[in-house]
């Protein structure tokens, strides 16, 4: 039983990173020699034999060319011919496995007793997350201060609240900024590191920012707006660890709920 690929669109190409010129008239092995794990060749020999069109929900695909979760539909066609469209969701499944990662995470938020743990705590699952550069800062009233920071050396001098920075920004504003390229951007301070993008969201108790998380890259378009409500679902949990160990009645928590970001 042979597959041979006949055609691929540009989209086909762009995700699958195949050149369909240089591989049209290829077996299906040829083309993709790690089908042993998924098995999709033996579905798609199924589906030209019953007619049937299947779907499939979160393929993990891993070769030297693709690395990621794909929605695949499959279904057969005029001509003994097999029609195969796909989806690139691994930014979709990858942003749920951080919701799931930090959800987890907070069940250990009950057993902290210091708002130092709590920062540490923020740091810890930063790191486990995946994100590098990583510093959280304290809102003094008149600076912000570098209480803790992963993968750098921390931006040793105060930030002045009438200053630049794009966490001073967080700070006065009250709501998230999220900053692909920060190579133009007015307000940036360099740090230890320079950066190239940037995102920070504030740590707020009722109308009070009282600390900025802030996460920077190296490489520009480094975030996206799931890192943005990731973090901010994060800064949910803190503030709420906090509102309990300051004595304050915690109020509820929206996970769904987020702030406006600029770009």
């Amino acid at each position: 039983d042979r597959l041979i690929l006949v055609d691929g669109n540009p989209a086909a190409e762009r995700l699958a990173r195949l050149d369909v010129d240089a591989w049209r008239g290829k077996e299906f092995h040829e083309i993709w020699p790690y089908d042993r794990e998924v098995g999709l060749k033996k579905r798609y020999l199924e589906i030209r034999d019953t007619g049937e069109t299947l779907f499939f929900d979160r393929v993990l695909w891993k070769d030297e060319r693709v690395e990621g979760y794909f929605n695949v539909r499959a279904f057969p066609i005029p001509g003994n011919h097999l029609a195969v469209t796909f989806d690139d969701i691994t930014d979709r499944v990858r942003y749920e496995e951080r919701l799931l990662a930090l959800h987890r995470h907070a069940t250990g938020l009950d057993d902290l007793s210091s708002e130092e743990a709590v920062r540490e705590w923020t740091m810890d699952v930063l790191e486990s997350l995946g994100f590098e550069f990583i510093s959280y800062l304290e809102n003094t009233g008149v600076h912000l201060i570098s209480r803790s920071s992963r993968g750098r050396h921390s931006l040793r001098r105060p930030l002045p609240l009438d200053g630049k920075g794009i966490t001073v920004k967080v700070a006065n504003e009250g709501r998230s900024i999220l900053i692909k390229d920060l190579s133009d951007n007015s307000d940036y301070v360099e740090g230890p590191i320079p950066a190239l993008s940037e995102l920070a969201v504030p740590v707020a108790l009722g109308d009070d920012v009282i600390a900025v998380i802030n996460v920077e890259s190296q490489a520009a378009d480094a975030f996206n707006e799931q890192d943005q409500r990731v973090l901010e679902t994060l800064a949910m949990h803190v503030s709420s660890a906090t509102k309990k160990l300051r004595g304050e009645f915690p109020v509820g928590m929206d996970p769904g709920k987020t702030v406006p970001a600029t770009r």
